[in-house]
């Protein structure tokens, strides 16, 4: 299969297990164990570690603030404020504030993802509070960096994850790798430790379900 929203590529995780670049006997199925390492890291996660680019819908449940999934970047906000089911009140970028301002502030610069949409104290329009899918934005959504590339270390954790389950159909009695601490790993269905101890930063506590 080919590889879709895969959050390593092949040539990475080929290198990896020290297989030749040019050795395709193997590539149909570490494709589909790319695929299934990067969806169990999202799932895992509670988010997403690719750039998609459509509009989502939001209940508020506050007239002036709204928890949204990981954005960034907008390109329009609109609010149904008659309850008819369409979005069709477009409200300027003055007229609300994306949070967290501060969003490189975490380790290495790392930039973080918008997770909150509010009125700011000069604003005159408000959300359509307990409306079911009152608020329409329009935007690129998902935890990546300004090059729209993935946080190094969850790119880490899915090339650890890939080789875990590409191995374990070779392993005896389950036992796949041995841990930093010496002690063997075994196929469960837990991450590998250290890819877990990688994503735990990006592990979204509240908020939104993936």
């Amino acid at each position: 299969m080919a590889i879709i929203y895969g959050l390593v590529s092949l040539q990475e995780v080929k290198a990896a297990l020290g297989i030749s670049p040019t050795d395709t006997a193997s590539d149909a199925e570490l494709e589909g164990v790319i695929e299934a390492s990067s969806r169990l890291i999202e799932r895992h996660c509670g988010r997403i570690f690719r750039s998609v680019a459509e509009v989502r819908r939001f209940t508020a449940t506050d007239n002036y603030e709204v928890q949204i999934d990981d954005l960034h970047e907008v390109i329009y906000v609109r609010t149904d404020d008659d309850g008819d089911g369409v979005a069709e009140e477009t409200w300027a970028s003055t007229d609300y504030e994306l949070l967290p301002v501060n969003r490189a502030v975490a380790a290495a610069g790392e930039l973080q993802p918008w997770t909150q949409i509010v009125v700011p104290s000069w604003g005159t329009r408000v959300f359509p509070a307990g409306l079911l899918k009152g608020v329409a934005i329009n935007g690129r959504w998902g935890f990546v960096q300004n090059d729209l590339t993935t946080p190094e270390p969850v790119r880490q954790a899915a090339l650890i994850q890939a080789q875990l389950i590409f191995k374990a159909k070779d392993a005896p009695f389950g036992v796949v790798a041995t841990g930093i601490d010496g002690n063997v790993i075994r196929m469960s269905s837990r991450l590998h430790p250290e890819a877990s101890l990688l994503l735990e930063p990006y592990r979204k506590r509240s908020g939104l379900a993936y």
